[in-house]
């Protein structure tokens, strides 16, 4: 009876041991997938976005923070020039790489006066155009003040 019990006894940690070495290999092989599938992403988005400067969009940003708009006032009424030349330069990114252009073009304007209110802004430029996403979210190697 007690090595019947001795058996089945390492019997049962043999199993949990198998099931837990397979949930790993399951997590490990899906983690894989996954940093590769974002590695091509931007890898893609690299390709895109090589050459491009963002130029109307960096100007608008300076010239909106130095003027002190208000960026609910201008997202109900989107009808600066300023505001329309950089839509227009972002919907010539895709939508999955559109907060990579942000981000780098942000990364571009560290440094420069009125930086806390720049940053603000370009976090909702996508939205601020009516574009996806929404929001951007932009941490990086700039800091805010």
């Amino acid at each position: 009876m007690a090595t019947t019990s001795i058996a089945v006894l390492f019997i049962a940690i043999f199993a949990v041991a198998a099931v837990e070495a397979s949930i790993y290999r399951t997590i490990v092989t899906t983690t894989e997938i996954e940093d590769s599938a974002e590695n091509q992403q931007s890898q893609r988005c690299q390709r895109q976005m090589r050459g491009m400067r963002m130029n109307m969009c960096q100007q608008y940003l300076r010239q909106s923070s130095q003027r002190g708009d208000d960026i609910m006032m201008e997202e109900s009424n989107p009808t600066g020039q300023g505001l329309q030349d950089c839509c227009r330069e972002l919907r010539g990114v895709s939508e999955e790489c559109r907060c990579e252009a942000i981000r780098q073009m942000a990364q571009q304007m560290q440094g420069q006066a009125y930086q806390g209110q720049m940053m603000q802004k370009a976090r909702q430029l996508p939205s601020m155009c009516g574009m996806r996403p929404q929001y951007c979210d932009i941490r990086g190697r700039y800091v805010e003040y």
